[in-house]
Formats: C-alpha cells, structure tokens, sequence
C-alpha cells in the first residue's frame, strides 16, 4: 500500500505538501531523516537528498506554530527548502477574497508550485522523488493534484494534462506518490 513513510534510501528526494495540521507527519519524517543521517556518522548528513516542505496556514502570526522548529531543520540540512503560504495574510488584504470563481490575492500552497516548477519536475522525473501530500481532502488535496498536473505538463512538455495525470498516477502505484487526505 501506500502507506505515509519515508523512502528506504536518504538520498531519495522527498517533496511534502502539508498545510495546516497536514505539517505533523512532515516534522516527524524531517527528525527521522536527522536521526538517520546521523545514525550513519560522519558525513551521512551531506548525503541526505533533497527535501521540500510546502506548508500554508491562515497567518503567519499565531497559525505558524513551528516556524522556529522548521528553520531549525532547514539550518541543520535536513529540510532543504521551505514554502509558506499564508492565505489570509495577502498584500492588499482588502482585494483578496473570489470574484467569479476566481481567487483573488490569496495565497496557497498549491500556489507556490509556480516558483519551483523547473525543481519540481526535475525531482520527480530525474531524480526519483517521493512526494506526500497530507490534509484537507475537500478542496487542498485537489488543488494541489490539480497544480502537479499542470506543474508537469508545463515542464516535461507533455502534450496533454492526461499524460502528466498518467504520470502522477504511476507514482501511486509504486509508492511514490502518497496522498493522505481527510474530509
């Protein structure tokens, strides 16, 4: 099955979507991947892959609860980059909100994909990562599905959103692909 645990090998890259409390699972996975580096000794931390975190809350100010502990793991090499969101936070907090169906100046993870296209794209289909999604079923898990889809048809040059779906759906049956959503 496809159960939510981390690759066998530490170099394998792993990519975590996890707003909200869908971040639980991902500070644990980010201390087992420390314990493990450092279980292998000296320079096992350098050979750690990649790891992107994806993480989105309401505000920064009082939803962002492990900020100080996430830049910790991303100072001692085991999350290699951070990506917050904040929806409720936007620039122009008056503008934000949905006109026809259409956010608005609102910001979520699946928002961020943009800006790590390329490194995303290049860590699935180069480098063999592993990427875990977790939280809201209802609309995040979908969005952000959706995002993915997008994110590969644009930078692998696939000739429809099918292929890049096919894509993501492969992952899933080898494990690479995990999806822990509730409703």
């Amino acid at each position: 099955g496809n159960e939510l645990r981390l690759p066998k090998s530490l170099a394998t890259p792993i990519i975590m979507v996890g707003p909200g409390t869908g971040v639980a699972p991902f500070i644990s996975f980010l201390y087992e991947r420390r314990a493990a580096a450092k279980a292998q000794g000296a320079g096992a931390a350098a050979r750690l892959g990649p790891a992107h975190l994806f993480f989105g809350c309401q505000h920064r100010v009082g939803d962002f609860l492990f900020d100080k502990e996430l830049v910790r793991l991303q100072e001692d090499g085991s999350l290699t980059q951070l990506h917050t969101a904040f929806s409720r936070d936007a620039m122009d907090t008056a503008a934000s909100g949905e006109w026809r169906n259409v956010r608005l100046n609102v910001n979520y993870v699946q928002d961020l994909f943009y800006m790590s296209a390329p490194e995303i794209a290049r860590l699935i289909t180069k480098e063999g990562a592993h990427l875990y999604i977790c939280g809201d079923g209802r609309a995040m898990a979908a969005d952000v599905h959706r995002e993915l889809v997008a994110t590969l048809q644009n930078e692998c040059g696939f000739a429809s959103a099918v292929e890049a779906d096919t894509l993501l759906s492969g992952l899933a049956t080898e494990g690479r692909y995990t999806r822990e959503i509730w409703y």
